[in-house]
């Protein structure tokens, strides 16, 4: 009677021991889901060979690559203003010297030889006794053609106001103005018509501001 229970025992056990088996070989064979961490990111960052984005040019950067001060370019563009106005500016009456004198202020030493001939041209200087002329002139900076650390190459626009006792018009012209830095002020160097006027080259020697 006691072999019955022992060995209702043992087949107990037995079953028991099989479902746990069965339990655990299937918890180590089903795959793990996949979790958040296992997703690449789409805000991921970038391969280190990637080439980052140019910053654009502004107009702080080209006015730091300017060989000049902002300041310093408008006194300059301003004399070959002056300057052009005063060339346009005239009377009948008065002699080459009178003339030259407005002009000296704001021209170099170099560039006088050059007025006193255009100045002195008697066939002009005649019409204009003749005509009893007198002009007024009058000047726009209309553009840069050259810049440099000590010379500004100006275009600028002179207009004569002429009149006689009869009637009255006007002439205009377009001039390239070299304007030099020296001795702490701005000189005219060349004045010439824009279509054949100077590009902005100085000569190797220093120009000077000195009368001749």
């Amino acid at each position: 009677m006691t072999g019955k229970p022992t060995l209702a025992l043992l087949l107990i056990g037995l079953v028991l021991l099989t479902a746990a088996l069965w339990s655990t070989t299937r918890n180590t064979t089903r795959p793990d889901r996949p979790t958040a961490h296992s997703t690449p990111s789409s805000d991921a960052t970038p391969s280190p060979g990637a080439t980052p984005a140019a910053r654009p040019v502004t107009a702080h950067d080209i006015a730091g690559l300017l060989p000049l001060a902002e300041e310093q370019i408008a006194a300059a563009a301003e004399v070959a203003r002056r300057f052009t106005a005063l060339y346009g500016t005239w009377r009948y009456t008065e002699s080459t010297p009178q003339y030259l004198a407005r002009l000296t202020p704001l021209m170099s030493a170099q560039l006088r030889p050059e007025l006193e001939r255009a100045a002195a041209n008697i066939p002009t200087a005649v019409q204009r006794y003749r005509q009893q002329q007198t002009s007024t002139g009058q000047a726009r900076v209309d553009a840069l053609r050259a810049l440099g650390p000590t010379s500004i190459t100006v275009l600028a626009t002179g207009t004569e106001h002429i009149t006689t006792p009869h009637s009255a018009w006007q002439d205009t012209s377009h001039y390239a103005i070299t304007v030099i830095h020296h001795d702490q002020n701005w000189r005219v160097y060349a004045f010439d018509l824009a279509a054949t006027g100077d590009h902005g080259d100085l000569p190797d020697s220093e120009p000077t501001d000195e009368a001749p």
